[in-house]
């Protein structure tokens, strides 16, 4: 959904009623992952390394996806001329993670 309403955000025809639309369902998509995405991630470590699991992965994800994202996405934008590099990299960025979460282990951990 990343490309298409980052589209709609940046056509300059668009309405302010089609953009908030948009604005709202894509927050109302993150709001319902938000509640149950962190216990589905705490769950996916035994509960003798969890805190440590949890952390470290939160940590290593937000460096490499979140940290470096402004300057990767700038310095794209800036060689590729190309306004949409911000959208392609929340795409690649959704499409590297559902693997991930397709391939989690299943049962409790413990």
């Amino acid at each position: 959904m990343a490309v298409p309403v980052f589209d709609l955000l940046q056509d300059p025809g668009a309405s302010a009623a089609a953009r908030g639309a948009a604005v709202a369902a894509a927050g109302a998509v993150v709001g319902l992952m938000a509640g149950p995405g962190p216990a589905l991630l705490a769950e996916q470590f035994p509960v003798r390394v969890r805190w440590t699991g949890l952390g470290l992965a939160h940590s290593l994800s937000n460096a490499v996806f979140s940290g470096c994202a402004g300057l990767i996405i700038t310095e794209a934008v800036r060689r590729t001329g190309n306004s949409d590099v911000p959208a392609y990299y929340a795409a690649a960025a959704c499409a590297l993670s559902a693997p991930a979460l397709l391939w989690r282990p299943s049962g409790k951990a413990g």
